[in-house]
Order: C-alpha cells, then sequence, then structure tokens
C-alpha cells in the first residue's frame, strides 16, 4: 500500500496530504468545540468562584492589572478559604444529564466544613459555601446523581487562615501617585513633636494563605495581658477595638499602633522602660471568638537620649515591623 501511495503523480499526492492534515485539525477543532461547550461531551462537574483569590486583587494592585487569562483559571480553582462561596455545575449532552428537574445535590462528606446554600434538587448549578465558624480544614466531596442514577463527584478544599503579613501602610494606593511605593504612615505622634514623647504607624495586615479569598470573615484583636510583672509605671492595659472588623478581597486589614507621652508627664518616671501586650488575633463568626490565628507581642521602649535637653526616643513594635521617633530638634518617624 505504501509504495501504491508514493507512486501517485505529485499532484494528487498533496491533494492526499491535504486532506489527512485537514481531518486531523477537523477532529481538533471538533474535540475543543465539545470541552468548550457545556451541552457537549461526557459528565463532569466545573466550579466557578464567587471571587477571585487575595493574590489577584494583590497582583491587580501592585501591577496595575492581570491577564484574563489568569484571573479566568483561578476561579476554577479547588481550594477555597472559609466564608468563600463556589458554583458548582453540571455539564455534559443533554441524554447524559436527563431531566434537569431530576438532578439531585449533596454533601457526601465534610458537612461540616461546608454546606449548600439554596436549591438542592432540580438544578444544574448549586451555590456551596465554606462555613465561617470552622477551626480547622478539610475536604468537602459534592455529588450529584441524575434520574437514573449516575452520579459524579467533585472535591474542594476548606482552608481556614494560618498566618499574618505585615506591611508599613502605603503612603498612597494610588498607583499614579508618587507616594505609592514610599511605605510608612505615622500615627497619633507626628514629625518635628518635641512636646510629645512618641511614635505611632499603621500597619497593613494580610492573611494567609492568599491563594484563596477570606473577605466574608472577621477578625478580632483579644487582649491577653501586659509583660513583665510588676509592670513598669508608664505601662497602660490594652484595649482593643470592641468590634470585630471584616477581611477586605487582598485578605487586608489595618492595624495602629502608638504610644506617647507629653514631655511633663514623662519626666516623673524613671527611663529605660520597656513593656510588651500580648494580642491574640481570632477568626469571629455567629458572635464568638472560633479560633486564634496568630499571637504576637506589641512592644514599647521609652529612653532618654538626654532628659536635660527633653530629648527622648520611643519605639513600638508589632509583627515584625517597628516605628521610632524622637523628641530632637526636626524629629521625623522611622520605619523598620
Amino acid at each position: 500500500m505504501k509504495n501504491l501511495i508514493l507512486q501517485l503523480p505529485g499532484n494528487l499526492l498533496l491533494w492526499l496530504r491535504c486532506m489527512l492534515l485537514t481531518g486531523c485539525v477537523l477532529s481538533a477543532s471538533i474535540l475543543l468545540a465539545e470541552e468548550e461547550d457545556e451541552n457537549a461531551g461526557s459528565l463532569r462537574i466545573i466550579s466557578e468562584t464567587a471571587e477571585y483569590s487575595a493574590a489577584i486583587y494583590i497582583r491587580e494592585e501592585e501591577e496595575g492589572s492581570v491577564p484574563k487569562d489568569d484571573k479566568d483559571e483561578d476561579k476554577k480553582r479547588s481550594t477555597i478559604g472559609i466564608g468563600e462561596y463556589v458554583k458548582l455545575t453540571l455539564n455534559g449532552k443533554p441524554q447524559l444529564i436527563g431531566k434537569v428537574s431530576k438532578l439531585k445535590w449533596s454533601i457526601m462528606a465534610g458537612e461540616k466544613f461546608a454546606e449548600i446554600t439554596a436549591e438542592k434538587e432540580g438544578v444544574r448549578s448549586v451555590t456551596i459555601q465554606a462555613k465561617k465558624d470552622i477551626s480547622s480544614g478539610g475536604t468537602v466531596t459534592a455529588q450529584v446523581a441524575t434520574e437514573i442514577g449516575v452520579t459524579k463527584e467533585f472535591s474542594l478544599t476548606v482552608v481556614v487562615p494560618s498566618g499574618i503579613e505585615a506591611k508599613h501602610r502605603r503612603k498612597s494606593y494610588d498607583r499614579e501617585d508618587p507616594n505609592f511605593n514610599e511605605r510608612g504612615v505615622p500615627s497619633a505622634t507626628v514629625d518635628g513633636d518635641v512636646s510629645r514623647a512618641g511614635a505611632g504607624a499603621l500597619l497593613e495586615l494580610t492573611f494567609q494563605p492568599t491563594t484563596v479569598n477570606f473577605k466574608e470573615i472577621y477578625i478580632m484583636e483579644r487582649d491577653k495581658g501586659t509583660k513583665p510583672t510588676p509592670v513598669p509605671s508608664l505601662a497602660t492595659v490594652h484595649t482593643p477595638n470592641p468590634k470585630p472588623l471584616k477581611l477586605s478581597n487582598k485578605n487586608r486589614m489595618f492595624d495602629n499602633i502608638f504610644s506617647f507621652r507629653g514631655m511633663a508627664v514623662l519626666k516623673l518616671h524613671t527611663l529605660p522602660q520597656n513593656w510588651y501586650w500580648i494580642c491574640d488575633w481570632n477568626c469571629h463568626a455567629n458572635g464568638k471568638d472560633t479560633f486564634t490565628i496568630k499571637t504576637v507581642n506589641q512592644n514599647f521602649s521609652y529612653s532618654w537620649i538626654n532628659r536635660a535637653r527633653n530629648e527622648a526616643t520611643v519605639t513600638v513594635s508589632k509583627f515584625g515591623r517597628s516605628v521610632t521617633r524622637t523628641t530632637e530638634p526636626n524629629n521625623t518617624h522611622d520605619f523598620k
């Protein structure tokens, strides 16, 4: 047969080659079309999260834009954060799906981690939400059954916040602003002040992992005491915000760290003095704390540079970030 093909006239041989190539291309196109057509091919469950992961929103902040393909792919992820919504849709040939009114969805495993939020029967798509009040993550298996008993399953992994990354707040969050790439914003104290010793800063906290989205959850900071014992005379009691705060779509919130004393008051105390607050950062749902994400210390340090000239230095630090200011002439905040 091979010898016969080789003996064909050149133009006929070329025609045969073109037909074979065209057939391959058409077959590939048909297969691709079936993959893209929700009403073609074998039964399969497609997932789509309601939000992009925090990493996508952070990239948009840093880079200005994110390619659509990257964003579309991100929404297909099967790992979600607590509180996150994901839509599951049954796709395939109509004859395989059967009557949509007979479809039944259920959570086969991992009910403690997620739930179907609306209709479970007679629909091709359901919305699943990862529960907010759990203290650990796990695997959820959703199943849909057709009228003839054929089933398809889809597994999701639910994760809880596992850590907190801190940076000094940007001077501007407008990418067109020259201060966009500058970090360090004073809080409660100002550059140049010589009448009060103190330092303060706003911290940008990002809850990890950013590969999911935690925008549906709330965070509560709790005071766990002041050390050392007995506490220094300058130390005060920590009174965190009494209200839980919701995270943004970047898994983000801000924390305000500061301390200051008027110079007249400061001179009534013996320096140096150092102390710290113990701070629990908790997930909060249904009116109660569910678990502690991280325990950190907020550290304070007061010391004299020159008492006779009313020159003191103060440092406040938390999450590995610090701010220092002196009361020397022309002082400025030093962010590290």
